[in-house]
């Protein structure tokens, strides 16, 4: 104690001694003020560090000769030990793999050896029953009071493993659609550059890879065929950040154009700049081919409709002539036709009997033979003489063309087809029609005049012999129920998961109206609209028709659609029956539940009321993406449950 009164704290060092004049005792006082200080210093440090150590994310270790000193909470929790007690002595080794603990050991070696000071890996610590889980270990050789030592730390790198092989999977996924999709997929700089393509889309343009598609389109303006679509693409996309379903025409390598639909939408950076755009491109030639083929089917159910029609209402040959002109214009988009036959006297004239269309005098111009002049070297001298289909794709280019042209050029004939008519008693006639464009002549198209120089031929026969009507009827019949079949596999095959459902259908409508006890022709009606009852599906996106899951709301509001596209497309074609009647109802109910128009009870037809049923029946019986098939009780069962 100080005179003041404070205290400081003291060390005493004393001992007895004896002194001349007598015993005493004899000490050393130290005052231990900064000792004190120091060690409460050293003390406190040593807190905040067993602090530290203990609360550490990391788990530490410190070992010497390959044996743990100590160890902290963490590194027992993620080595599965109680306490860290339980791992005091233990060989480190014991808490790690084989391959792991090798690596250490051999570290552990460099350090003792001064080789090097610290390292990081990473490695396999084991857990319990030996349970192997990765972790990032980092150690250095440290230098303790009691001699050299070893600190490490391990981090469980578990979840992070995790993550990075997720991403990869991503990665792999990703790419395996890039690379594995049937359609095009492209990646397009704000500038214009082609940044990716994968192979498929490389294939559509006619590349061998992507790589040298991507080195022939690094300006992506040469891609597209038409320029203006390409400005509506683009100024959709920066307007709505998204295009769907935009069809257009890419450039292939060699020049050609392919038909497309595009789905692309802009990625954007954080700040809204653009980055890039990406899509996918999907071939729509083969969908172009079966929309032209189903055009094609269906402008000769019309014809061949229409010529039945006219062959039993001809009062006359001139009348049948006349009607034959009007549907080869109306029907088939010529521009003119004309029926002549062919004289057998000396001047051997093609004479004209019949013409439709924008003829203008033109007929009386024309001066048509069938001999060896100028005037039978024509398209129609030629096919009365060899018996055999011209045709002419440019008329004003065609040698054969030449007394005619300026007049044809006149009255807008670009193209011409000549088909020669053989009817009784070896007659020869031609009929030839005019179109007001160039034209290439398709098979189908020369299939199609070969059918109604027939039809035609036998009709003048008929007329002029009262007889065969029923025949030719027949025979029309038949062509137009070959057609309407024809329609159907075009349907299936845009919907191959229901190939054959609509023949099905109608084989089943028809033996349902032979149950009731319909006539044969109203049976005959009912089956054909049963065998095109989903020709309104062509015009279904092939995504959604062939999707295995369940629909949307929306993707099944277009699915509905089919029954009204069905009924549009065979509009203009006159039946004897309301077949797009019976298309436009089959999915009405009778309770008012269906669509498209609710219709109720007697408000549906008959016939659509069968085709209904035969509908859910034969759907419900048979396979489909999404589901297997319910067997014929089940289907049964449905409609009896669900009468009125």
């Amino acid at each position: 104690m100080r005179p003041d009164g404070s205290r400081f704290p003291l060390h005493v060092d004393a001992t007895n001694v004896e002194l001349s004049d007598g015993p005493a005792s004899f000490a050393f006082i130290t005052d231990m003020t900064e000792r004190k200080a120091a060690e409460e210093a050293l003390w406190a440090s040593e807190v905040r560090f067993r602090t530290l150590v203990e609360n550490a994310p990391s788990a530490i270790t410190i070992s010497r000769n390959g044996n743990i000193l100590y160890a902290n909470a963490k590194c027992a929790q993620i080595l599965g030990e109680e306490s860290t007690q339980d791992m005091v002595g233990k060989p480190i080794l014991e808490y790690f793999s084989p391959d792991t603990g090798a690596q250490i050991k051999e570290l552990s070696d460099q350090y003792r050896e001064g080789v090097i000071g610290s390292a990081v890996c990473e490695g396999f610590a084991l857990r319990g029953q030996g349970m192997q889980f990765p972790v990032h270990i980092a150690s250095a050789a440290v230098s303790l009071p009691d001699g050299p030592a070893i600190l490490t730390f391990l981090t469980d790198i578990a979840a992070r493993k995790a993550a990075e092989e997720l991403i990869r999977e991503t990665e792999r996924q990703y790419r395996d659609i890039f690379t594995e999709a049937p359609e095009g997929i492209f990646r397009v700089s704000e500038s214009g550059e082609l940044l990716a393509l994968n192979p498929a889309g490389a294939r559509m343009l006619g590349y061998p890879s992507s790589e040298a598609a991507l080195a022939a389109f690094r300006d992506v303006k040469t891609l597209w065929l038409d320029s203006s679509l390409r400005s509506a693409y683009l100024r959709l996309l920066n307007e709505q950040g998204e295009v769907r379903d935009y069809e257009c025409e890419l450039r292939r390598k060699d020049g050609t154009g392919v038909s497309v639909s595009l789905n692309a939408r802009r990625i954007c950076s954080p700040d809204g700049r653009t980055r890039y755009h990406q899509g996918y491109y999907v071939d729509l030639s083969e969908k172009k081919r079966l929309e032209q083929n189903l055009k094609d089917r269906l402008r000769e159910i019309q014809l061949l409709s229409e010529m039945n029609n006219a062959l039993l209402h001809a009062a006359t040959e001139e009348d049948l002539l006349k009607e034959y002109c009007r549907i080869v214009v109306e029907v088939g988009g010529y521009r003119m036709a004309w029926v002549g036959f062919a004289e057998t006297d000396a001047r051997r004239r093609v004479v004209p009997l019949a013409h439709f269309g924008h003829e203008d005098g033109y007929l009386e111009l024309a001066n048509v033979t069938w001999d060896d002049s100028e005037q039978g070297h024509g398209p129609v001298g030629q096919a009365m003489t060899s018996g055999q289909i011209v045709a002419v794709e440019q008329f004003s280019t065609d040698p054969r063309t030449g007394p005619w042209r300026d007049e044809a050029a006149r009255r807008g004939y670009q193209s011409s087809i000549s088909i020669p008519i053989r009817h009784s008693e070896g007659g020869m006639a031609c009929l030839t029609a005019y179109g007001s464009s160039s034209n290439v002549w398709s098979e189908s198209e020369l299939h199609l005049m070969k059918q109604i120089a027939a039809a035609l031929g036998f009709g003048i026969s008929t007329v002029r012999t009262a007889i065969a009507r029923d025949r030719i009827q027949r025979d029309l019949h038949s062509s137009l129920e070959q057609t309407i079949e024809v329609i159907s596999e075009t349907v299936d095959q845009r919907d191959p998961y229901t190939a054959g459902h609509q023949k099905r259908v109608a084989d089943l409508c028809a033996r349902i109206g032979l149950k009731m006890g319909l006539d044969p022709d109203r049976i005959q009606g009912l089956r054909l609209a049963a065998t095109i009852h989903d020709l309104g599906k062509i015009g279904i996106p092939a995504e959604i028709l062939s999707k295995p899951g369940r629909l949307t709301p929306i993707q099944f509001e277009m699915i509905k659609e089919h029954v009204q596209l069905g009924s549009e497309i065979v509009r203009n074609v006159r039946f004897p029956w309301p077949i797009g009647e019976m298309i436009r109802q089959h999915h009405e109910r009778m309770d008012g539940s269906g669509y498209p128009r609710g219709l109720q009870r007697d408000d549906i037809l008959l016939e659509s009321r069968i085709l209904a049923v035969a509908d859910v029946v034969e759907a419900m019986g048979s396979h489909r993406p999404y589901r297997a098939a319910r067997g014929i009780e089940v289907a049964l069962a449905e409609i009896i449950d669900h009468r009125g």
